[in-house]
């Protein structure tokens, strides 16, 4: 969380706007954010919270870019973030599927 943060408020820095790559970024970026509380939290309803979380996140830096000098806040990046997270959720949803499934010693 504190990279894409400090990344995504350092003025006039971020991916290149060109043919949609940036969205591309937002979405894998938060895709990963919400899919490591999935593999770090034992309960289901604890990463699912944590990883919810991450739509607020990215939601508040695209307002908090319109006040960074040489950034702006663009609504169609926090959609590519949102889109993000619920990918995240669902494969993480279905990890978790996978390792209830699990015999306990494998786990």
């Amino acid at each position: 969380m504190g990279i894409v943060t400090t990344f995504s408020l350092l003025p006039s820095f971020g991916p290149p706007g060109e043919y949609g790559l940036d969205k591309v970024l937002h979405a894998t970026g938060y895709f990963i954010l919400a899919l490591l509380p999935h593999a770090g939290f034992d309960t289901r309803k604890i990463a699912l919270a944590a990883a919810g979380a991450m739509i607020p996140l990215g939601c508040g830096i695209e307002v908090a870019q319109g006040f960074v000098p040489g950034r702006t806040g663009d609504f169609w990046d926090a959609l590519a973030n949102s889109s993000g997270v619920f990918a995240g959720v669902a494969f993480g949803a279905r990890f978790h599927q996978i390792v209830a499934a699990m015999p306990r010693a494998a786990r």
